[in-house]
């Protein structure tokens, strides 16, 4: 009987893989006529960092070649970069690849239900492979799948160690995190998330001295640091910080000011977001200073302080209330939307769009 379970194991990955292809490739099938819609607004700015690893072998845009990016991190414009390259010239391989990682997920997703709970892997397998958001996001140009393909490995990588416990499991969770953060920087505190859970786990279960799993859980975080510190010190280099990213500023002004405003204040989300950028460009000027000449990690920062200000003036109601519905948001609407887009299906009631056509 189990050496029959064990035949069949193979071939209920492979019905999960090839499920999910069919899923992706019916909606592959009818983007390759409007390739166009592969693109979001954070696309462009993807496309644009490939353009310049590939003409300056540097990652930076096209025509600042002088000034290094710092607002993305680097792995997915590299991906792209490579498509670039060895490609056509076009960014349907791209998307081709994506859909392939995209069933590999599937099957990790099956892997891991069966690793918590037997018997659970066709279920998780079958409803990654008919998942609308993962379908969605693996037809644009954004890093959602690579991602989510990469993190899914650390957390494979994470329940091989759980079982062995060994030091070649430390440097694979260390660095998968690593490589994880630089598609995005979302995962960063992950691994000392996991410190404390690692430690007690070698010590209860593997039975290791204090030592031995102080020093093994801690392995993990100077991996993951090793990997990262070439990134943390070229953005020192260049722009005295040892960050990820600039994007916390744009991220908290741009977005979370304007989305509270809607709830305390009833100004649309588009107008928000103009009014808190012609505010903040009014700031920068009024101290003498012109915002195109600060540094990305200095604007950031000044960003992030306005952000703040405006949001302690905000009533709680109104941060509550944004929270929640754009926890809602996030969760429900986006792939329906973004799906509705791929397809080229009207949708006049949307947010921004009138329905007159795909873009």
């Amino acid at each position: 009987m189990t050496k029959r379970m064990g035949n069949l194991f193979p071939k209920k990955l492979a019905v999960i893989f090839f499920a999910a292809l069919i899923f992706r490739l019916t909606v592959f099938w009818q983007v390759m006529g409007h390739p166009g819609v592969v693109f979001q607004p954070d696309s462009r700015m993807y496309v644009s960092l490939a353009e310049g690893l590939v003409r300056h072998h540097s990652f930076c845009y096209p025509n600042y070649p002088s000034r290094p990016d710092v607002e993305r991190m680097p792995a997915y414009p590299l991906f792209l970069a490579g498509v670039l390259k060895w490609g056509s010239g076009g960014f349907l391989p791209a998307i081709l690849i994506q859909v392939l990682f995209d069933c590999l997920s599937c099957v990790f997703i099956f892997l891991l239900a069966e690793k918590l709970w037997k018997g659970a892997g066709w279920l998780a397998g079958l409803l990654s492979a008919a998942n609308v958001g993962m379908i969605t996001y693996a037809h644009f140009i954004l890093n959602d799948s690579l991602f989510l393909f990469v993190f899914l490995l650390v957390l494979l990588a994470l329940f091989r160690w759980i079982e062995k416990g060994d030091w070649k499991g430390c440097i694979l969770i260390g660095s998968g995190c690593a490589l994880s953060v630089y598609i995005r920087p979302v995962t960063m505190y992950f691994p000392l998330f996991l410190i404390p859970f690692l430690f007690l786990f070698l010590l209860i279960k593997h039975k290791n001295g204090f030592f031995l799993a102080a020093g093994k859980s801690i392995a993990v975080i100077v991996v993951f640091f090793f990997f990262l510190s070439p990134w943390l010190v070229r953005n020192h280099i260049h722009y005295g910080r040892y960050r990820l990213t600039s994007q916390a500023g744009e991220h908290l002004l741009q977005y979370v000011v304007p989305f509270v405003w809607q709830y305390s204040k009833g100004i649309p989300f588009i107008e928000g977001m103009k009014k808190a950028n012609r505010e903040f460009d009014e700031r920068i000027r009024e101290g003498g200073a012109r915002p195109e000449d600060l540094g990305p990690f200095e604007r950031s920062d000044r960003q992030v302080r306005m952000a703040i200000e405006y949001l302690e003036k905000e009533p709680k109601a109104a941060l509550l209330k944004a929270w929640v519905f754009g926890m809602a948001k996030n969760l429900f609407a986006p792939a329906l939307i973004d799906m509705s887009y791929l397809l080229s299906i009207e949708r006049p009631h949307f947010f921004l769009y009138t329905g007159k056509n795909a873009s």
